[in-house]
């Protein structure tokens, strides 16, 4: 009698540990669960890069002047075609180039933000050490950007130029002046206005000037003096905080 409650009891202890086992191997992992009873995913989800700065346009003109100097006067309008970043110091690359490749003279002109979706206009010159080149090369770029909001971002649409005029000199000068006024709410240090020509749609000539302490309301006068420009059908002013 003895011997064979052993032997029962031998077989219920092996029944039960095959059984413990069994489970243990079809069991699930059951997915995370937030209240709603929606699986959640624990895997993180990175954000999307933001796209590069777009270079609109650009153009220039080779200028010589009496003394054998040479200079390339370019213009160029850039976007920022991000909905939540501003693009922070992005950069315009021009590069001056002879027949055979060679460079003559670069120069990278660093601005200060693009806002979100927004656009600017910038020019300026490169001096080419006396040697006019065969082509210009005008790039644009941006590795850094700051989310919309941040302080010291201001939209383009923060000011209004007016009352413009384009004046011819007699000694072959060319003055352009006008009114900037601020009408956002951001007090502005310094603000860029860039002079852009063009000649039946294309850009060939750019250039800056700087116009200080700009508090929101603020109306300023401005003036851009420039010599021997090239032939153009239009002339438009722009404005950048900086």
């Amino acid at each position: 009698m003895k011997r064979k409650l052993a032997v029962l009891l031998v077989c219920f202890s092996t029944m039960s540990c095959i059984a413990c086992g069994s489970d243990s191997a079809n069991r699930k992992e059951e997915p995370d669960k937030n209240e709603s009873g929606n699986a959640v995913s624990n895997e993180s989800v990175e954000p999307d890069e933001p796209d590069d700065i777009f270079l609109n346009e650009s153009g220039y003109s080779v200028v010589n002047n009496s003394f054998g100097d040479v200079y390339v006067y370019w213009g160029a309008t850039v976007s920022n075609p991000n909905a939540n970043v501003a693009a922070s110091f992005p950069v315009i690359t021009v590069t001056a180039k002879g027949e055979d490749g060679a460079i003559i003279s670069t120069n990278d002109q660093t601005l200060f933000y693009i806002a979100p979706e927004d656009t600017v206009s910038y020019g300026g010159f490169i001096d080419c050490n006396g040697t006019a080149p065969a082509n210009v090369e005008i790039t644009s770029t941006c590795s850094s950007f700051v989310p919309d909001g941040s302080d010291d971002v201001v939209k383009t649409s923060d000011f209004v130029i007016s009352n413009t005029s384009e004046i011819a000199g007699d000694f072959g000068e060319t003055t352009y002046t006008g009114e900037i006024e601020n009408i956002g709410n951001n007090n502005t240090d310094l603000v860029a206005v860039t002079l852009i020509l063009k000649n039946n749609g294309e850009i060939v000539y750019g250039d800056t000037t700087f116009v200080d302490s700009l508090t929101p309301g603020t109306k300023k006068a401005f003036e851009i003096s420039e010599y021997d420009l090239p032939k153009h059908t239009e002339y438009i002013i722009s404005a950048q905080s900086w």
